[in-house]
């Protein structure tokens, strides 16, 4: 809870004669980070892949036939209430194949044992958090429903992630 970091903060100890902070500044900042465990700093820094992919991207002269991945590629970051990045598009703005990179990435960046910022999730917590996402109008649920009715992300857990990780989910909607 931030106030009781905040409290802790102000208390200090002595060491040698000099008068020391329980918390440096760093450590105060950090600790109260509400979600996740980036400062607005770093969540910018990794953030701005998206905006890179788009401008990659839009200087490519795609063929008509692969005339959507600009918008696939550059919406993957995307939410259906507006809040994502990087051009905040909203559920009117984002197509089905939009829809469906935005669960997959999602999907791979919870299960993922390779960012050094976050341990792999077990299915069970995976859902948990996929669910109150969709609840948040963050992605659409009727296709998680559709996902997991068809064991979609299931068969890809089952291939691709540590036996661990693969454990009885439930969707909470």
């Amino acid at each position: 809870d931030v106030q009781r970091v905040k409290l802790i903060a102000q208390y200090k100890y002595q060491k040698e004669g000099k008068e020391i902070n329980f918390l440096s500044e760093d450590e105060e900042f950090n600790l109260c980070i509400k979600k996740g465990t980036l400062t607005n700093d770093e969540k910018s820094i990794m953030n701005y892949h998206a905006q890179l992919s788009l401008d990659m991207l839009s200087s490519l002269p795609f063929p008509k036939k692969y005339k959507d991945v600009l918008n696939i590629a550059a919406n993957h970051h995307e939410k259906l209430n507006g809040k994502g990045y990087p051009r905040g598009l909203d559920e009117s703005q984002l197509a089905l194949e939009d829809r469906i990179m935005i669960l997959a990435d999602i999907f791979e960046a919870l299960t993922s044992n390779d960012r050094p910022y976050k341990d792999a999730k077990k299915l069970s917590e995976v859902f948990k958090i996929l669910s109150f996402m969709a609840k948040d109008g963050e992605i659409d649920g009727e296709l998680l429903k559709f996902f997991h009715e068809n064991s979609v992300l299931l068969k890809y857990a089952k291939e691709e992630l540590f036996d661990y990780q693969v454990d009885e989910s439930k969707l909470l909607f």
